[in-house]
This record gives structure tokens, C-alpha cells and sequence, in this order.
């Protein structure tokens, strides 16, 4: 295995849904270069094999991929999308044990200096579940199908309480980092709130909040002005909101940047007038003011929107891309 650079992987789910879904998994990675420095905003070459068996098995499919990372040295891209001469659906799921191997080359071409290989153990349910017999719904209208005990999901972020010392510590499974932060106080558990490897930690003994990255697998903080319920406290696909209804401001937090952004309403802002869509959040500033306030996870900003009058929840609707 060439050892030029260094680079920290793996983060994989499964994106695929159960009808007529495209066969595809997202993939993400963190690169570094030999001096353990983020490769940011560059083009990179990625080539993508599964193995069966064992890191050294047959090699059933292999894709190519140039793709660019962002500014956490982050790149996203599509298995099973990229450029290749294999048919991705073809894969036997249940047949084995697979892994992946993932070669980087960070000029952005094909001369791949950056390789390594790990056990896929968590399946891709849904592909897996394509080659698995139908079986009857329960009374929820959910279908019972059985998983091998191996398939193991394993792209589970951490979090460990130590109040013993006023400190809360972050594990990512991504690349095997603990990070930690700092309380003021005793953290009960219903001060944190998860959502997709994010971590957010009120601590009410002094009035701010730390919200731990998934993406950048850093800690950052937000001060209050007040108390903070856990009822103010808002998730949606690695982003959060905080209600501070102390001040008549709300904070938003996007996992992706690790930033922060505070938006002013006109007075209080009850719980039925936030709204949230896979990341994005609306808030209904029906204080006399006859205005909506919309943030965008990938912008990292506010925008506001008068309207002519009152705006009913009945007349707010969100929708997933």
C-alpha cells in the first residue's frame, strides 16, 4: 500500500430507497496530505473498488471518480455513479463479506498515491434487500426481513458524558479522533440533543451552547442570553436551532462549516412557528411583524420574506429535495 499522504476515511451510508431507487451509496472522505494538513478546495482523482471477502479478495466492481474538496478538505461523491466498465447492481450483497478500497490521487488525476482498504459492514439494506424474499407486513405495515448478525452498522458517532470532570468528549468513526469540550457545569442528558453524527450540548449553568461537527470534527459554541429548554432545542439532518426566546433571537448551526448564525425576530416565537425540511429551517414571525425568516444549511444564511398578513401553519409547507 503507497504511504505518500495520509488520508483519514471512511464515512458511508446508504442512499437507496426500496422503490425504483437508484443504485448508489454516498461516500465521503476527509484528505490529508503527508504532513497531516487538510487538502482543501482542490481537485482530486478518486478510484473506488469493492472486494470480496477480504481486503485482498476479487475484486467485483471499480469506478473512477475527480471530484473537489471543500473547504474542511471534505469530498462527497456517488458509488456507483462514476465512471466505470462494471455493473454496480450486479453485486451479490448477501454472498460474503465485502470491503471497500479507496485510492486518492490529490493532483486530481489517476496516479493514485493515497490507498486504503476497510470492511464494509454495514450493508446496503436496500440493495441487500433486493434479492430478499418478500415477507408479510405487520400491523404497522412494516415487512420483518432478517439481516445477518455481521451486517453491523457502524457509522455511529459517539458521545461520552464525564461529569465527573465537567467535559464531554466526541468520537468519530471516521477517523478514530476524540475531541472534547469543556462544560461549566453538570450536563444532564436531556441537555444533548444528536442528529447524524452532530452532537449539540446545552449548558445551562452558564448560559451557551456547544455544537460538535460531524463534517469538521470540531467543537463550537454559542452564548445565550438566557436559559435554554430542551423544548428550544431543534435538529434536522446535521443542523440545529436554538430558540432564544430570552432575547427574541434564534441561532442556527450547520454541521458542514461549524458556524453559527443568529437571526432577530420581533418578539416571541412559539415551537408551532419553526419549521424544518432536511436541514432548513423557516421561522414564522407572526408578533404583529407579518414576516418569514428562512435559513439555508448550505449558504450559512438568513433570509427574510414580508408577507401581506397573518401566515396560518396551514399555510406552510415544506418539501425534500
Amino acid at each position: 500500500m503507497k504511504n505518500l499522504y495520509t488520508t483519514l476515511f471512511i464515512f458511508l451510508f446508504s442512499l437507496i430507497s426500496f422503490a425504483q431507487a437508484p443504485e448508489i451509496m454516498s461516500y465521503q472522505a476527509i484528505v490529508r496530505n503527508a504532513s497531516d494538513d487538510l487538502i482543501r478546495n482542490a481537485s482530486v482523482g478518486i478510484r473506488i473498488s469493492i472486494l470480496q471477502n477480504s481486503d485482498t479478495g476479487t475484486e467485483v466492481y471499480t469506478e473512477t471518480h475527480t471530484t473537489t474538496t471543500n473547504d474542511n478538505g471534505l469530498v462527497t461523491l456517488e458509488i456507483g455513479s462514476g465512471t466505470t466498465s462494471n455493473d454496480f447492481s450486479s453485486i451479490d450483497w448477501g454472498n460474503g463479506t465485502y470491503y471497500i478500497k479507496s485510492e486518492t490521487d490529490p493532483t486530481g488525476g489517476a496516479n493514485y498515491t493515497i490507498a486504503g482498504t476497510s470492511q464494509l459492514l454495514s450493508v446496503p439494506y436496500a440493495l441487500y434487500a433486493k434479492s430478499t424474499e418478500v415477507v408479510a407486513a405487520d400491523e404497522n405495515g412494516v415487512s420483518d426481513i432478517n439481516v445477518p448478525a455481521k451486517n453491523i452498522i457502524s457509522n455511529r458517532y459517539i458521545l461520552i458524558n464525564d461529569d465527573n470532570n465537567n467535559i464531554v468528549y466526541a468520537y468519530s468513526p471516521v477517523t478514530g479522533v476524540w475531541s472534547s469540550q469543556a462544560t461549566t457545569g453538570f450536563i444532564n442528558a436531556s441537555d444533548i440533543t444528536e442528529f447524524e453524527g452532530s452532537f449539540l450540548v446545552n449548558d445551562d449553568n452558564n448560559n451557551i451552547v456547544y455544537a460538535y461537527s460531524s463534517s469538521t470534527e470540531t467543537w463550537s459554541s454559542q452564548s445565550t442570553t438566557g436559559f435554554i429548554n430542551s423544548d428550544d432545542v431543534y435538529g434536522s439532518n446535521g443542523t440545529f436551532l436554538i430558540n432564544d426566546d430570552n432575547n427574541n433571537v434564534v441561532y442556527a448551526y450547520t454541521s458542514s462549516s461549524s458556524n453559527w448564525d443568529a437571526q432577530s425576530t420581533t418578539g416571541f416565537i412559539n415551537a408551532s412557528d419553526i419549521f424544518s425540511s432536511d436541514g432548513t429551517f423557516l421561522i414564522n414571525d407572526d408578533n404583529n411583524n407579518n414576516i418569514v425568516y428562512a435559513y439555508s444549511p448550505l449558504t450559512g444564511t438568513w433570509a427574510s420574506q414580508s408577507t401581506t398578513g397573518f401566515i396560518n401553519s396551514d399555510d406552510i409547507f415544506t418539501s425534500q429535495n
